[in-house]
């Protein structure tokens, strides 16, 4: 590998992936061609040469990544050009996701030749319900520039080798916190206990349509001028608009946000493959 630059493609509606990914990209000295944050719009056709890394960063939904990243991501090619994958999830379990994106990215021609997995505060994460609040912290960004750092160094090796992504390091949770987690989801779907279809605004007289909402929103889910409105049809659930509201008066209700902050309050740790 002779590699001069680098390009980051990004998606992060709360904006925790992208500032891990900035973290990342710290700690490497290449120019930065671009850095492309497909969060509002989806990314246009385009090859990526083998002199070139592609650092991919999402965040994970459910296990998995999110599934609108991989559409904005999709037209994105690659000619055997070597590729970074980072997924960053809520404290929980990255479960498969990592696996997943690196197939994602393997399928349009990238080689894969490293991992990592970072914590963000959680979407449904509040005052009430802290789920990794506050992350990335101070510690979590010094890892990612020394994820950083360990990418220059492989590459100036000329380092191609692939890794295998399955190996990278999953959480170590007790059967216990798993159990009752599973058990409070279950409890709640047996007294249909209802789950909001989208963030609302919780007191509209209160809205004062900045706008901000309607700008944040990675699916036009909330029309400006009509802030007071969701289209449930459209929202993905990631809090962009709950997050960044000035007057914190959206909202986003969902029984499974006490179930995560009470059974998975253990910090964990960013892990990553080389």
């Amino acid at each position: 590998m002779d590699l001069e630059v680098v390009n980051s493609v990004v998606f992060s509606p709360t904006g925790t992936t992208d500032r891990i990914l900035d973290a990342i990209m710290s700690g490497m000295k290449y120019l930065l061609e671009r850095n492309l944050n497909v969060t509002i719009e989806p990314a246009a056709e385009g090859m990526v040469d083998r002199n070139t890394l592609t650092v991919f960063a999402a965040p994970v939904y459910g296990g998995h990544v999110a599934p609108l990243a991989l559409e904005r991501m999709s037209r994105i090619r690659g000619d055997n050009a070597p590729a970074i994958v980072v997924v960053v999830y809520g404290n929980r379990d990255f479960e498969n996701a990592a696996v997943e994106f690196a197939n994602f990215v393997k399928e349009r021609g990238f080689n894969v030749i490293g991992a990592a997995a970072f914590i963000g505060e959680h979407s449904y994460s509040s005052d009430e319900y802290p789920i990794a609040k506050g992350r990335p912290d101070k510690s979590d960004l010094l890892k990612a520039q020394e994820f950083g750092l360990r990418i220059y160094a492989k590459t100036g090796l000329r380092d191609e080798e692939p890794v295998d992504v399955s190996l990278l390091p999953r959480p170590d949770r007790s059967v216990t916190s798993y159990a009752r987690f599973i058990a409070g989801v279950m409890k709640s779907k047996l007294k249909h206990t209802p789950v909001q279809k989208s963030a609302l605004v919780a007191d509209p007289d209160l809205c004062t349509h900045c706008g901000i909402c309607a700008s944040m929103c990675p699916t036009g889910a909330i029309e400006a001028g009509h802030e007071e409105m969701t289209d449930a049809t459209k929202c993905i659930h990631c809090c962009a608009c709950v997050k960044n509201c000035p007057e914190k008066i959206r909202v986003f209700e969902t029984p499974y946000a006490k179930l995560l902050s009470e059974n998975f309050k253990e910090r964990q740790e960013p892990v990553f493959i080389l």
